[in-house]
């Protein structure tokens, strides 16, 4: 494809994308204003009156106002699918493209596939455009496992020293957003996204979850997470691949590939286990996604949903992992033979100032882990969700300190 052909076509995957967050009915208690998204709308030029072509706009109405052809706010979105950065001279360009439009009301997002110079994200802080990276990669019913991410993460990515990976990252301002919350404060009234609600589920429903599958199929290896996909998810696909900084893995239910970070290969605990949390959000959030987003064709960022929900999912898929990978008999076994070992006679371990106990809690998390080829940090999750480690309030160190 020519040039002019690539430009076009990443156009319309940002529209496509940006579309799933607008569109759809309103719900009770909804923002009373409504925005609609353009694809290669014209604007007049409020001084020489010529027209001026958009990439991608979105109109924000205000139903108080007595016209209500008019616009209250608009978005004017530039996309650029280039080999580098994006250069000073189509900064400046997009910039004049927005005060051509209008003085007021008008603001401005840049979307890149490679990322920012420095010059331009300290312009656009100043400027207040923002900036937003975009994959240049197919992507759909994304669910990722991600850590968490600090600004000084995010920032290598902005500036196009790192993939983006799966899910566009956006700067305001000085801050780092998700789509849906940048289009929040650029006032864009967006289908509210706490319409969807994941249920909750106990500890014991997710551990009765993890159990079934184990009476669907008897496992034979100490690889539990891929002989289970291999067994009874035989329809996915596990690929390595450069995901952004701190993305472990990502599931595309539509196409059915669970994508893992080349950063975990070497590590055989990690990807373990987040291979069982990937398997988690099929096992537990499939059906839901299917039928929530069954009407989107191409994109959808997960990120929609309400920070409590997105928190709830990832809790639901680490519990899951943790039963999967840990089956209660055979963990409650060798528990059970290591405090025999260690003389620990109470039923449980102790972290608090005593050097015996910290030590106890140490050799056992190791040993364990290397039993079920998990890191240690899953087997003390494991270990305090079923009360058998406790740490004590006025320990000097806490557990995760103990694990570094």
């Amino acid at each position: 494809m020519n040039t002019t052909t690539i430009g076009t076509e990443f156009e319309k995957k940002v529209y496509q994308y940006l579309e799933v967050l607008l569109k759809t009915e309103k719900l009770p208690n909804a923002s009373s204003k409504y925005s609609k998204i353009f694809f290669h709308k014209k604007y007049t030029c409020g001084r020489s009156g010529r027209k001026i072509e958009t990439d991608i706009s979105i109109e924000t109405y205000n139903p108080f106002v007595k016209d209500q052809k008019q616009w209250s706010t608009l978005i004017v979105i530039e996309c650029k699918c280039y080999n580098s950065k994006m250069n000073i001279a189509d900064y400046d360009e997009f910039r004049r493209k927005l005060t051509d439009i209008s003085e007021y009301g008008v603001k401005g997002i840049i979307v890149t596939t490679k990322g920012f110079s420095q010059t331009n994200i300290e312009l656009a802080g100043k400027e207040k455009i923002a900036l937003v990276v975009f994959s240049d990669q197919n992507f759909n019913w994304l669910v990722g496992r991600c850590l968490n991410k600090y600004p000084e993460q995010l920032m290598p990515i902005l500036k196009g020293e790192q993939s983006v990976g799966l899910n566009p990252i956006s700067y305001y301002k000085g801050h780092f957003f998700s789509t849906p919350n940048l289009l929040n404060v650029l006032d864009v009234a967006l289908k509210t996204r706490y319409e969807y609600y994941i249920p909750f589920l106990s500890s014991e429903e997710l551990k009765k979850k993890a159990k079934e599958i184990y009476q669907l199929q008897p496992l034979q290896t100490n690889d539990v997470a891929g002989e289970v996909l291999a067994k009874n998810f035989p329809m996915i696909e596990v690929r390595y691949d450069n995901l952004s900084q701190g993305l472990l893995g990502t599931i595309d239910l539509r196409n059915n590939i669970i994508t893992l970070s080349e950063d975990i290969i070497s590590d055989t605990n990690r990807v373990h286990f987040t291979l069982a949390h990937e398997i988690g959000h099929l096992v537990l959030h499939r059906k839901f996604l299917r039928k929530e987003f069954s009407s989107v064709d191409d994109y959808i960022d997960i990120s929609i949903l309400s920070d409590k929900n997105i928190k709830r999912m990832e809790y639901q898929a680490n519990v899951f992992a943790s039963y999967l990978l840990l089956p209660e008999r055979k963990f409650y076994y060798e528990v059970a033979l290591l405090f025999k070992e260690y003389s620990i006679t109470k039923g449980r371990l102790y972290l608090d100032h005593q050097l015996c106990n910290r030590r106890n809690v140490s050799l056992i998390l190791q040993r364990l882990s290397r039993k079920f080829q998990v890191s240690q940090q899953a087997i003390a999750i494991r270990l305090k969700n079923e009360k058998l480690l406790i740490e004590a309030d006025n320990c000097p160190k806490r557990i995760e300190e103990i694990l570094l």
